[in-house]
């Protein structure tokens, strides 16, 4: 699971719309939020992403920080390294849609997919 989510965590991290939440968490959890520069909140990342069939919760933060918002990924004893691909790789998709649909290009509806996750 810590190996997976490092994975997952490796490949979000390379994604310039997000920045990782750093700390040393006791589960093996991937923390991220999108940048204030980009034209999406995490809350438009999280509903792209529960349209692909994701359950990827979005967080927003106590009252000294109420403008912000995390997103929070578990990974679980059978959520496979391809799994973890699988997430990484929509996310990106969802960022790219995004933020074409901000820069005012027509954009189609997501075909609503699973991944059993």
């Amino acid at each position: 699971m810590d190996a997976n989510a490092a994975s997952l965590a490796a490949q979000l991290g390379a994604e310039d719309a997000l920045e990782l939440v750093g700390g040393e968490p006791r589960l093996p959890l991937v923390v991220a939020r999108v940048r204030d520069s980009e034209p999406f909140t995490g809350t438009d990342l999280v509903g792209e992403l529960e349209k692909r069939g994701w359950m990827v919760p979005a967080y927003e933060l106590p009252p000294d920080n109420a403008d912000q918002q995390v997103i929070r990924m578990l990974v679980t004893i059978n959520q496979t390294r391809e799994l973890a691909d699988a997430l990484a790789g929509d996310i990106r998709d969802a960022i790219d849609k995004l933020r074409r649909r901000a820069a005012g290009d027509s954009v189609g509806r997501t075909a609503a997919r699973g991944h059993g996750y």
